[in-house]
């Protein structure tokens, strides 16, 4: 199979390696505060037509923790979750 230049392939160990150091990322409880605390108030709000689903929380929170990888930490910042929001949700 050709794959164009700019497709990087990665084995499955490399892979897995990356989701458990995700999964490592540290959240703190102030962090998971936060993010329920988003939820809350966007499933209460009467100008939202569609609510969020049960797994907005869960979608936010490892979108978050990959964010915070990506750049470098081991620890989520609530600059992670506000980064995450719009694409965990699709709220907008």
């Amino acid at each position: 199979m050709n794959y164009p230049h700019w497709v990087a392939l990665l084995v499955w160990g490399e892979v897995t390696k990356l989701m458990d150091d995700v999964r490592n990322v540290y959240v703190d409880d102030s962090v998971l505060g936060y993010i329920m605390s988003l939820i809350r108030e966007v499933r209460s709000n009467p100008r939202v037509q569609v609510t969020l689903s049960t797994r907005a929380p869960i979608s936010l929170f490892k979108l978050s923790r990959a964010l915070a990888y990506l750049d470098g930490r081991d620890y989520v910042l609530p600059d992670d979750v506000k980064a995450a929001v719009y694409p965990a949700s699709c709220i907008g």
